[in-house]
């Protein structure tokens, strides 16, 4: 806890690097990785298996390696409380905070922007499920979003994220970006899975929230990686309420159909407000198997009439329950991020002499 700062120095020249990896620093051993091969960098804050009762309150976390704050098994009782989370979007599977396993989880009222999820919750293996994870009141900048997966096996359930201001860089010169570089992986809420590592998805809330400048506003992905399998992903009871989505991006409404097995993409919209005009070519990829409800709120006009046109092929389905007559979208109100948190332009921190070093105060 504290106004402390605590620096993971991802993209520094890393010291003594075996060849032929001299002056390559963290991440860019991650982005060779990226192109093939495997990346065994460090995580930051690391909970392990049987880890209870943690706290982060005010710290910034800034240039991790690989993920900022994780769990690695069954971890329960963890609140992040004002924390700041600081890394550019270049650097690769920079996650924020992916409470994976882990039950009674809280994050609220912090500030994140990195290089992939901002929060992702997951639950791999069988045996630990993810379940009672708030996700509230935060600002979310560059990044992948608010997200769950891509392991689900052991299932996930009772997320909520309700009251985020999510401000994407998915488009260039927009957002909050940290030296503004966009990302064209960039996205607002997203569940993603794949048939090698798929379970249940069930009661998740995306609530009272609004976002803008993602390249994909919304993603429901049973399989992104396009992997084989028996474990077939199910995405069922999720909702979408009060919403409001600034910008256009695209929106994917996929569920599962693999091996003979069906799940349809189970979700409510109440009160979801898009841009005025929103053409069918934002849903990218076609729905499929999407079972979606609408109701007892307005759903934005051009975004019914424009995804009817998938309805009734393709295992779609479209029910509406709409007894309200006007839409009534939450205020947005976007802080951005605190230049002093990323220095001059937003420029990575260098590494210098040690005796240098001792005279800066953090």
């Amino acid at each position: 806890m504290g106004y402390g700062k605590l620096d993971g120095r991802g993209g520094d020249v890393l010291i003594n690097a075996i060849a032929p990896y001299a002056g390559q620093s963290w991440w860019g051993l991650s982005s060779i990785a990226n192109s093939g091969g495997n990346q065994q960098n460090p995580r930051f804050i690391q909970m392990d298996t049987g880890s209870s009762n943690i706290t982060l309150y005010k710290i910034t976390v800034r240039n991790s390696p690989l993920f900022h704050v994780s769990t690695t098994g069954a971890v329960s009782g963890f609140t992040a409380w004002d924390i700041k989370i600081v890394t550019p979007t270049s650097s690769r599977n920079t996650d924020g905070i992916d409470p994976g396993n882990a039950t009674n989880f809280t994050i609220t009222h912090s500030w994140i922007s990195d290089g992939d999820d901002n929060v992702a919750v997951g639950a791999s293996g069988t045996t630990a499920p993810a379940a009672n994870i708030s996700v509230t009141n935060n600002h979310f900048f560059a990044g992948h979003g608010e997200s769950i997966g891509s392991n689900t096996s052991a299932g996930v359930s009772n997320i909520l994220f309700d009251g985020n201001m999510s401000s994407g860089n998915g488009v260039a010169g927009s957002g909050s970006s940290i030296n503004n570089v966009a990302d064209s992986n960039s996205s607002g809420l997203r569940i993603k899975s794949g048939y090698d590592r798929g379970g249940l998805v069930t009661n998740v809330q995306y609530s009272n929230s609004c976002y803008q400048d993602h390249k994909a506003e919304i993603v429901f992905s049973p399989n992104y990686e396009a992997t084989t399998g028996t474990e077939s992903p199910n995405f069922n009871n999720i909702l979408m309420q009060n919403l409001t989505f600034l910008t256009a991006g695209t929106a994917q409404f996929t569920g599962t159909s693999n091996n003979g097995s069906v799940f349809p993409l189970q979700v409510t919209m109440d009160n979801v407000s898009f841009p005025g005009t929103y053409p069918s070519s934002e849903f990218s990829p076609a729905p499929t198997n999407a079972a979606l409800t609408y109701g007892p709120g307005q759903v934005s006009a051009d975004f019914v009439t424009d995804y009817a046109t998938f309805a009734g092929a393709n295992g779609n389905t479209v029910t509406s329950n709409i007894t309200v007559s006007t839409l009534f979208p939450p205020a947005c109100s976007f802080t951005y991020i605190a230049p002093e948190l990323t220095g001059p332009s937003g420029l990575p921190q260098t590494l210098l002499p040690a005796r240098t070093r001792r005279q800066l105060s953090f």
